[in-house]
């Protein structure tokens, strides 16, 4: 793993215990897909959740947490539950179904109406800071990461390159603000 050490800070370990993905992360990660975890399956986690772990390996593997049907492609369903783990269900259902259409609007490639791994790949090139805010969510839970914008990142740094000034804005009418996310 290199020279590199992770130190966490108390607040870092009381959010990694509160992660609403702890199930799901110990589910992809068990090799009977159950989420009974072996020591094996323990330590392929915390390489892939590693800094030093290669950027498609951490790309691989959230967007297999996040395919909560595992069917291999990020469906609408998938972002709805992902968004309601994200913001603890602070969203409304319009609010919830209007953020996922956009994300798939903006991210589908081949316009399917859902994410495959490579459209999901091709989001996190043009968005480099979402896959790092996605392993810290992953990580260490949904605290750290809305004070660190996930959702505004994740639909801010998309295709057009708006920034989270200007996510905001273009959903103000439809009551999701920087506070709520």
């Amino acid at each position: 793993m290199g020279n590199k050490q992770t130190i966490f800070t108390a607040r870092q370990l009381d959010a990694y215990q509160d992660n609403p993905f702890r199930q799901r992360i110990a589910e992809v990660f068990s090799e009977d897909g159950e989420g009974n975890m072996t020591l094996d399956d323990f330590l392929d986690m915390f390489s892939v959740l590693s800094e030093m772990a290669p950027r498609d390996l951490k790309a691989y593997y959230a967007f297999k947490i996040y395919d909560f049907n595992n069917d291999d492609f990020i469906c609408k369903s998938d972002l709805e539950k992902t968004l309601n783990k994200l913001t603890r269900n602070e969203l409304t259902e319009d609010e919830v179904g209007m953020v996922c259409e956009k994300v798939i609007d903006e991210a589908d490639l081949d316009n399917d109406g859902r994410l495959s791994l490579e459209d999901f790949q091709h989001m996190i090139v043009r968005a480099p800071d979402f896959l790092s805010s996605c392993i810290a969510e992953l990580s260490l839970g949904t605290d750290y990461t809305r004070e660190h914008g996930l959702l505004c990142k994740v639909q801010g740094e998309l295709e057009k390159g708006l920034t989270v000034r200007n996510f905001k804005s273009d959903f103000e009418t439809d009551r999701i603000t920087e506070d709520v996310i």
